[in-house]
């Protein structure tokens, strides 16, 4: 008897620890999840098509804060991916991916919910502002991503997305080959994705199966903050990371291509709301994927290539593809340090760890003194070996030196102080020399110091210094008179230029 309690009462303890469980069925293609019942399965994930008679290959790469498993179908030169994330909150991140093939298919995604009626559901409004539009009733058809509030469980659907890959991390979106996702309610909800490919195009589509509200719809600030990363109009989400519309000036490209954008913006917003799950858990997950996918796309030299080539910087500066960008690595690091201080964890650590080995190096080799000061004047961007030294913008220069200053506060290695100072001792050096006559910045200046015939950003630079400012006041206790400078002046020229001020009302239904 005294045995039979032990059973038990390991056995309930058991089932208390799983917040989440996959349940392997015997058909390949066939999942089940369990969040909130502690018996019964509350999601199920179904792959149909020519996968269903296909054993894959399962890979799994654990972290601290999610675990990945890869179920790779493939079968007479056709290539099936599904990307499972099961976050430490017990949300599940799911990502299919139907690749190009020789021979034209289509694969079919089922999601069943284990519940009916949801109470709403809402969906993405572009337009400047953006919104979201609430529907109190689930259509028999999605054209777009849908976030499901229901009784006991909330999710987000994502569409189908068609896409032609053009090589270096680019894809031309194809939206009029992507069929509406099918809604069929009968005691349960499922949803059908289609996802065809052919020789010259894939299709991908992914979502979020939770337990708790992905975004807490009646607080303002996580209403807004889902608008600024949702990746349904502008930006898209993969297992491989964020990407963003591509520039019109870089190659591979189309007018509706996305690249894989090494920055992390998506990433630095969220990190917002890491650490406040009242506000929903989406910015949990979003922030935890996109780290680890930089974990993943480090390079052996610790930056994170932009990998498609731009046009100008071949033209001026003979860069070519895969280069370093000091901005965009700059911010995705700035990401990573606040995401880990929250969410403690080795490999972004030692990620970062690489990230600051090589940016020390970089610095150091563009150190030159200026009078009794040493200054680094580093360069924007760095290409290969034949590749010339490019022009230094502010904006740039001011974002490293705040992610050395915002690291050194955080763990006290005096080299990044110490390096920081050499970017800050640069920028006071330079003053003078940004300031256009109408108090507007010059975008750059060349390595000979001389400006460079570019506009620079509206607000971006201007907000970066007040950035700098608080860093400093924190590190020495005082603000700095040369931010200061650049400051006024840039303010001074907004005040002239004012742009009209954005609400955000929340568009609703009948």
């Amino acid at each position: 008897m005294r045995y039979a309690k032990r059973i038990l009462v390991i056995s309930t303890i058991t089932v208390l620890l799983c917040s989440f469980v996959l349940v392997a069925n015997n058909i390949s293609a066939d999942f089940s999840y369990r969040i909130k019942s502690f018996v019964l399965s509350d999601y199920k994930i179904n792959l149909g098509g020519w996968m269903e008679d296909v054993k894959p290959v399962t890979t799994e790469k654990r972290y601290e804060h999610a675990i990945y498993t890869r179920y790779d179908y493939k079968k007479d030169g056709r290539f099936f991916r599904l990307t499972i994330a099961k976050i430490k909150n017990g949300d599940i991140l799911y990502f299919a991916e139907n690749h190009a093939t020789p021979k034209a298919n289509k694969a079919f995604l089922q999601i069943t919910v284990k519940e009916n009626e949801p109470r709403y559901v809402h969906m993405f409004a572009p337009g400047k502002p953006p919104a979201w539009q609430r529907w109190d009733e689930l259509p028999n058809s999605l054209s777009k991503a849908a976030y499901v509030d229901g009784q006991k469980l909330f999710y987000r659907i994502g569409k189908a997305e068609v896409y032609r890959p053009l090589g270096y991390t680019v894809y031309e979106e194809l939206p009029y080959y992507a069929s509406d996702v099918q809604v069929v309610q009968n005691g349960y909800t499922q949803y059908k994705v289609t996802l065809p490919a052919d020789s010259t195009s894939m299709s991908t589509a992914w979502g979020i199966l939770a337990g708790h509200p992905l975004i807490n719809w009646n607080e303002p600030k996580a209403y807004k903050k889902a608008l600024e990363i949702e990746f349904e109009h502008d930006k898209k989400l993969r297992a491989d990371g964020a990407y963003s519309i591509i520039p019109e000036n870089y190659e591979p490209s189309s007018k509706m291509a996305f690249y894989r954008n090494p920055a992390n913006g998506e990433g630095l917003r969220a990190n917002d709301f890491v650490s406040y799950p009242a506000m929903g858990s989406l910015f949990m997950d979003i922030a935890t994927h996109l780290a680890y996918t930089a974990v993943q796309s480090q390079n052996e030299e610790g930056y994170w290539p932009t990998y498609p080539r731009s046009q100008w910087l071949r033209r001026e500066y003979n860069i070519d593809y895969a280069y370093m960008d000091n901005r965009r690595n700059a911010d995705n690091a700035l990401f990573l340090l606040r995401y880990v201080q929250q969410k403690p964890d080795p490999d972004i650590r030692e990620t970062l760890r690489k990230w600051d080995h090589y940016m020390l190096r970089y610095i150091d080799k563009y150190s030159q003194k200026a009078g009794d000061k040493t200054i680094s004047f580093i360069p924007d961007y760095v290409g290969a070996q034949n590749s010339r030294r490019t022009h230094t913008s502010l904006n740039h220069l001011a974002a490293n030196m705040n992610y050395l200053l915002e690291a050194y506060l955080y763990d006290q290695n005096p080299a990044k102080k110490q390096a920081a100072s050499k970017l800050f001792a640069a920028i006071k050096a330079t003053k003078e020399k940004w300031v256009r006559p109408d108090s507007n910045f010059y975008y750059a200046l060349t390595p000979g110091l001389m400006p460079y015939p570019a506009e620079d950003y509206y607000k971006l630079t201007h907000d970066d210094l007040l950035h700098s400012q608080k860093l400093l006041v924190l590190l020495y206790g005082k603000p700095s008179d040369a931010l200061q400078y650049l400051i006024t002046k840039k303010e001074k020229w907004m005040q002239k230029h004012p742009v009209p001020t954005l609400t955000f009302p929340d568009i609703k239904t009948p």
